[in-house]
């Protein structure tokens, strides 16, 4: 990476998501392995698995060798934000430290009402990332009994089924993270000297 593309990733736009002295993270959660590192805002899906990292499905790197702050340069140009949390030591650390993510999941569900409220769907099953905002995207209804499509409508939050709805349907939907935390998974730390992830975490360690 060039030195000038460091300094544009430290000095514009990778700034400091919560700069405040009263963040603290619990024991319960630094034993959960839910540190949060990274705030991202993006239309774009991410993903990644083990040291593969994926951007709307194509694989965009390797980032065995590859530092957090490298992940940063390369996912900024595809982000309305990207900041990191509290303590920029964290870039410095290895990019194999965060956790593995899906921002974008298809998922299917049983409707049981109809109309549906689709509110009740917008979440997220991977445990990687804290979601704060998503989009979720009706993408068909079937009779599973026949295996077969039904017209459907949204309208207003809610999901219509027009012709044929029974205890059968279900719905194929996916959810999107569009902002979310990604967090380190911290079983990959190797020294108790933790203060690297927060100024104030030290005493989440205390005896």
């Amino acid at each position: 990476m060039s030195e000038i593309l460091k300094n544009h990733i430290s000095n514009d736009f990778l700034i400091s998501s919560f700069p405040t002295p009263q963040a603290r993270y619990s024991r319960a959660s630094v034993e959960a392995f839910s540190v949060p590192a990274l705030k991202i805002s993006t239309k774009n899906s991410l993903r990644k698995d083990d040291q593969k990292l994926y951007l709307n499905n194509t694989l965009i790197a390797d980032i065995s060798e590859m530092t957090i702050r490298e992940v940063c340069e390369l996912l900024s140009p595809y982000c309305e934000e990207l900041s990191y949390i509290e303590y920029d030591e964290i870039l410095e650390l290895p990019a194999l430290m965060l956790t593995n993510i899906e921002s974008k999941e298809t998922l299917t569900t049983p409707l049981t009402t109809n109309p549906f409220q689709l509110s009740r769907l917008n979440a997220l099953k991977t445990k990687g990332l804290v979601n704060l905002e998503s989009k979720l995207t009706p993408i068909v209804c079937v009779d599973t009994s026949t295996n077969s499509r039904l017209i459907s409508s949204t309208s207003n939050g809610q999901f219509f089924v027009k012709h044929g709805f029974s205890s059968n349907v279900e719905l194929y939907y996916s959810v999107q993270s569009t902002s979310f935390l990604w967090q380190l998974n911290t079983t990959n730390l190797i020294t108790n000297d933790k203060s690297f992830i927060s100024k104030y975490i030290e005493a989440t360690y205390a005896n």
